[in-house]
């Protein structure tokens, strides 16, 4: 099973995030997604860069109703997904030399990480329902998917659902999508590093569990998996980056070999998560604001 352990320690981080105020409310901005029982047309809406994005309402992307979901979670969860494919429509525009990318992958894992994109995008290009998946609220007890107080969300293996933790429902910006708050640095504004380096914002944690969905890489034939060093996850999947090359020949080296070679960034969820959010955070914020 595949799963997202945030280490409750990590989630303390939140709180510095709070030293900037949070929004009054949270109505959102033009492009705000209807109730999912609405009919699932699209818009676009025009980027700084005058590119258009389509907009689709959630129930183009997700099987409705949500398991165990009441109405409170069900509108927060929407705002989730507006959230992530926001991203994940502007990812389509990154670059293999963009920092974004060179921070969590080698130049020749661009085509597969494209893959990845295009199939988000596009519903993994299959008609109807068939590229829709289910999403599920639960909570931590026996038999739950969510065992162990600190797990944000849960996507089993080869399975096309996501369930979500009470510390993903419940954490301090389950309220606040991005839709909420300018992209700007006042001090209400997302422009603060504070709330990027935390990997901690629900929509962030959204785009990792996409990427656990058998709809798109076990689908694609490169199955991802979660690296963990008890660090962040978003440094922990830099670091994976920058020691990968040294720990695969030390492994290779090794006599005899023990155990799986070490994990390439293109099999690690949170690479693809953390490309996705810097780079969002990157286009709207300035090119200079992550480094």
């Amino acid at each position: 099973m595949m799963r997202v352990v945030f280490a409750i320690l990590l989630v303390l981080e939140l709180f510095g995030a709070l030293a900037y105020a949070l929004p009054k409310g949270l109505k959102g901005k033009k492009g705000q997604p209807q109730p999912s029982g609405s009919s699932a047309t699209s818009k676009t809406t025009k980027t700084k860069d005058k590119t258009s994005t389509p907009v689709f309402l959630p129930s183009h992307w997700v099987k409705t109703p949500y398991k165990n979901c009441n109405a409170e979670k069900t509108e927060m969860i929407n705002n989730w997904i507006t959230d992530a494919y926001n991203m994940t429509y502007e990812a389509d525009r990154i670059t293999s030399d963009n920092p974004a990318f060179e921070r969590y992958f080698f130049r020749e894992d661009f085509p597969k990480f494209k893959t990845m994109i295009q199939s988000f995008n596009s519903r993994a290009g299959l008609p109807g329902d068939e590229g829709k998946y289910n999403l599920a609220c639960a909570e931590y007890k026996t038999g739950s998917p969510c065992q162990t107080e600190g797990e944000w969300a849960i996507t089993p293996t080869n399975v096309n659902i996501i369930y979500f933790c009470p510390t993903m429902l419940y954490s301090v910006f389950s309220k606040v999508p991005y839709s909420s708050k300018p992209f700007d640095k006042s001090p209400n504004g997302w422009c603060h590093p504070e709330y990027l380096r935390s990997s901690h914002h629900p929509s962030h944690v959204y785009v990792h569990e996409m990427t656990h969905l058998m709809l798109h890489g076990l689908r694609l034939g490169f199955p991802v998996r979660d690296y963990t060093d008890g660090t962040n996850p978003r440094k922990a999947a830099s670091k994976l980056k920058s020691n990968f090359t040294y720990l695969l020949a030390q492994w290779e080296q090794s006599q005899p070999r023990q155990g799986r070679p070490p994990l390439n960034p293109i099999r690690n969820a949170e690479s693809y998560a953390s490309t996705i959010i810097d780079f969002y955070f990157a286009q709207k914020c300035g090119s200079d604001f992550l480094w």
